[in-house]
């Protein structure tokens, strides 16, 4: 445990605030419609104890977090919260948006939080979004801790928290290029499930999801990347099917490559034949002793060493994207310029203080790493991090245009050459990758490669959006939406239907029969229900009803055309939704269980109510919720929902329901002997109850499961007849 994290727990441990409960929601749940870090906290003797009533609290906590005036609160505009905090409020409140601002301090922009009492007093759930859990809960307990720092006049290392914050999200949030197509795939609708702590990823549901690593799709030619990782091996294949490269040679000792150089007379570069990001990779080698020293500085990495000629000109870096161009960037190495006074380690210092330079690759700029390329590079040319640079003279600090290395891009697209385009489009039906990054010496890009000396020197089979996406000069290219366009062109699909069931009784029997209907119509369905995970009707393992993983892991499965999913409210309150959104929610009843009033914030059974309306509000504004109207509960939960809605009832309508159905809403009900449907005013006549089943004469709860699931059908396309066969056969 860190010095901080530490200094932290015993903060917490003290008092006066104490944590009694830490909980991660991962989806829509009682609070709120995201997920959120759920943080018990007892105020202890702070209960109904406000602020202004706390010597020196509000200037403590203003020296501590001065940003916290940028948060609007109550007030709708700034220092909104800071004048709460003065005319007073309570503890719990205050941990709230100090959670929030610790996140936003590092970087990850949350604005949604709230605090609300239990049923045990000066017990608190505070309440908050986050970009990542852990993050998420280091700044809750931070925000805990630095309230107890104040209130015991204590020393607290808020920059440490904020440095650990900034830690925590640098190793564990997606990379820029997975980030953007995330975003993307949101904006789209498309789901997004993120599946290892790096960057592998699905987006789609069941038979239609596409797996991703960063830019590597599943499509992408494992061949194709095993050769492009093999760069004297790519040039080659280049160079038979006529594409400008470099002369090379393949070398394992020194002799090999002397011999190269006196042939060759021209200024060359020693790489790795497997390297990347630069790594032992040296430029403009121009004698017999600068030679062995490269090519010891590459063996390093690799028992084989390319020796190549260098090219004369500009890097570019290509972007195409299934066999198509995308954009085009001029990337320019990191450098410095000396000016006789300082040295490079001063001038180095000088330029990654400039706005815009960020030392977690996040920022348009990387900071500049003195690592053992820049030393090797120094080496070479004689010199070392203390020597000072003469005036004037440009030194480059590292041997790749790769912008996590301080690199700056600058956007051509709209100046490269047609037949540049061409030449780099058909690169990747020669190597048959689908997203490819490559790069290009020329001294003009906008000059077709045939006619200027220009060459292709490198391909990347998982090239880096950012540098299109946010180049330092020059219009952004979108290129994440090319990528999109490619995985799902338009007019694909990219979800299954998801039907999602809450309830008190009966949730189990109608994920049954609504299982059954798909499996009957050929389509794979995996579905959740109390007795396990299935698929297809098969078992494949028990599982958890409780919690939203077992949501997650069905929507995994590559194979399944459909989901169905039990969705009990303890799932709601434990650990919230396991999927964003639905096709069809459907709210079965509702009655008072004594389990639900075991959590804290659940004191009657308008808050159950509230919890399973979290099921009818997560559908989609063209699905459908399934409301059972006899529940004036559950008819309420209609004031709060964006999508279409249908009812049903036990009874034949009357009152609100009659007017609904007059109003066109699609409700099935039962008018004493017969099941019926009920469309635009039509009245349909389903089947006779004693052609169901001989079991809804004795249990209520039984006909509200037929009556929601014909509905169900309903809304999925079928008619009366096929209901009835459905029904029937139950």
């Amino acid at each position: 445990m860190s010095e901080i994290s530490q200094q932290i727990e015993e903060l917490i441990k003290q008092g006066p605030l104490t944590i009694e409960e830490t909980g991660i929601l991962v989806g829509a749940n009682y609070f709120s419609g995201g997920p959120v870090i759920r943080i018990r906290v007892n105020l202890n003797e702070y209960n109904e104890v406000f602020t202004n009533t706390i010597p020196g609290f509000f200037e403590g906590l203003k020296t501590q977090v001065p940003s916290l005036e940028e948060h609007f609160c109550s007030y709708a505009e700034k220092g909104g919260f800071f004048k709460r905090v003065e005319e007073g409020t309570l503890l719990g409140h205050v941990m709230e948006h100090t959670a929030l601002e610790l996140q936003n301090l590092a970087g990850m922009d949350i604005n949604f939080g709230k605090t609300r009492e239990t049923k045990i007093p000066g017990v608190y759930n505070v309440v908050f979004r986050f970009k990542d859990e852990v993050a998420g809960l280091f700044a809750g307990k931070s925000a805990c801790a630095l309230i107890n720092a104040i209130l015991l006049k204590k020393d607290f290392a808020i920059n440490e928290v904020i440095e650990k914050l900034i830690e925590i999200k640098e190793n564990r949030l997606l990379g820029f290029s997975t980030q953007s197509i995330a975003d993307e795939a949101a904006e789209r609708g498309i789901p997004f499930m993120r599946l290892d702590k790096y960057n592998l990823a699905q987006l789609g549901l069941g038979v239609y999801r596409k797996l991703i690593r960063a830019t590597v799709t599943e499509n992408t030619s494992l061949i194709g990347v095993e050769m492009a990782d093999n760069k004297f091996a790519t040039s080659n294949m280049l160079f038979d099917a006529g594409i400008p490269v470099p002369k090379q040679i393949l070398v394992k000792k020194s002799r090999e490559a002397l011999q190269f150089f006196r042939d060759s007379r021209k200024p060359l570069a020693v790489k790795p034949v497997t390297g990347r990001r630069g790594n032992g990779v040296s430029l403009d080698i121009m004698d017999a002793k600068t030679m062995v020293k490269a090519f010891r500085i590459a063996a390093v990495e690799e028992k084989e060493v390319i020796i190549q000629e260098q090219a004369a000109g500009h890097l570019f870096r290509i972007l195409v994207i299934n066999h198509s161009f995308a954009a085009a960037v001029k990337l320019k190495p990191a450098s410095i310029t000396g000016d006789g006074k300082k040295t490079i380690a001063e001038l180095i210092a000088d330029l990654n203080n400039q706005p815009g330079r960020d030392g977690n690759h996040k920022g348009l700029l990387s900071k500049i790493e003195i690592d053992a390329d820049t030393l090797n590079i120094l080496s070479l040319k004689g010199l070392s991090p203390d020597s000072l640079l003469e005036q004037g003279k440009i030194l480059n600090l590292k041997n790749t245009g790769n912008i996590r290395f301080g690199a700056s891009s600058e956007d051509v697209t709209d100046i490269i050459s047609p037949y540049n385009r061409f030449v780099c489009e058909r690169i990747t039906h020669i190597l048959n990758l689908d997203v490819v990054g490559i790069d290009i010496v020329s001294p003009d890009i906008s000059i077709p490669l045939n006619e200027n000396g220009g060459t292709v020197i490198d391909v990347n089979a998982a090239p880096d959006f950012k540098v299109h996406i946010c180049p330092n000069a020059g219009l952004p290219r979108l290129v994440q939406k090319q990528f999109l366009d490619m995985l799902f062109p338009a007019g694909s699909h990219h979800r299954v239907p998801l039907i999602s069931v809450t309830g008190s009784h009966g949730k189990s029997l109608y994920t049954t029969i609504i299982e059954k209907y798909f499996i009957q119509k050929g389509i794979y369905c995996g579905s959740l229900r109390t007795d396990g995970l299935f698929i297809n009707g098969k078992l494949i393992k028990s599982i958890d009803l409780n919690h939203a993983d077992s949501t997650s892991l069905l929507l995994k499965d590559p194979t399944i055309g459909a989901a169905v999913v039990e969705t009990p409210v303890e799932t709601i309150l434990n650990s919230g939704l396991g999927y964003r959104m639905a096709d069809i929610g459907v709210v079965l009843n509702l009655t008072e269980r004594e389990e639900y009033y075991t959590y804290d914030h659940i004191r009657d059974v308008e808050d159950v109510a509230y919890a399973k309306s979290v099921v009818a509000e997560q559908v989609y504004n063209e699905g459908y919720t399934i409301l059972n109207a006899a529940v004036p509960l559950i008819l309420e939960m209609t004031e709060r929902l964006y999508s279409k809605v249908a009812y049903f009832s036990r009874t034949r309508p009357t009152g609100l329901l009659y007017k609904l159905m007059q109003e066109g809403h699609p409700i099935a009900y039962s008018d004493g002997t017969s099941l019926m449907l009920s469309r635009s005013g039509d009245e349909i006549v389903v089947c006779k109850w004693d052609e169901v089943t001989a079991a809804i004469q004795d249990n209520e709860y039984i006909m509200d499961v037929i009556l929601a699931a014909a509905m169900t059908f309903f809304l999925l396309g079928e008619n009366q007849q096929k209901i009835k066969e459905i029904l029937c056969g139950i």
